[in-house]
């Protein structure tokens, strides 16, 4: 932020406890992020005068917001993905198996953003989660 950056964000890694798979897909995916100067939700900061000059976080998203003012805040000014990365919960990894993530995938890739328009389809944030898991 000293050197002008007006947000951004870092790589999320998991716990030690994560499954192999889920930390080398989340490693590709945080590569892909960078590429394109997208920051996860868990993790994001920009000005204040940034935050308000793109108009704050849209709620007209039910997922995905995150992306959305990573997009405008990266369209604003510079943005940028720190190399440091902050541990989050692989809970929404294990609570919803891989077909509920390749579905909502398949969604996505066939009715594009717009699928996060609408909480109906979007389990993953706020559907019920199967008995037992954290």
């Amino acid at each position: 932020m000293a050197e002008g950056a007006v947000g951004g964000g870092c790589p999320v890694r998991f716990p030690a406890g994560a499954r192999w798979n889920e930390r080398v897909f989340t490693a590709a995916l945080m590569q892909v992020f960078r590429w394109t100067k997208i920051a996860p939700g868990c993790f994001l900061f920009c000005t204040r005068q940034a935050f308000d000059a793109v108009g704050g976080f849209d709620t007209r998203w039910y997922a995905g917001e995150d992306v959305a003012i990573s997009r405008a805040l990266a369209a604003h000014g510079r943005f940028v993905i720190l190399r440091e990365s902050v541990q989050t919960s692989d809970r929404k990894l294990r609570t919803f198996g891989l077909f509920d993530h390749l579905r909502l995938m398949v969604r996505f890739s066939l009715r594009g953003r717009r699928v996060l328009r609408s909480r109906e389809r979007l389990d993953l944030w706020y559907g019920k989660r199967r008995n037992g898991d954290r």
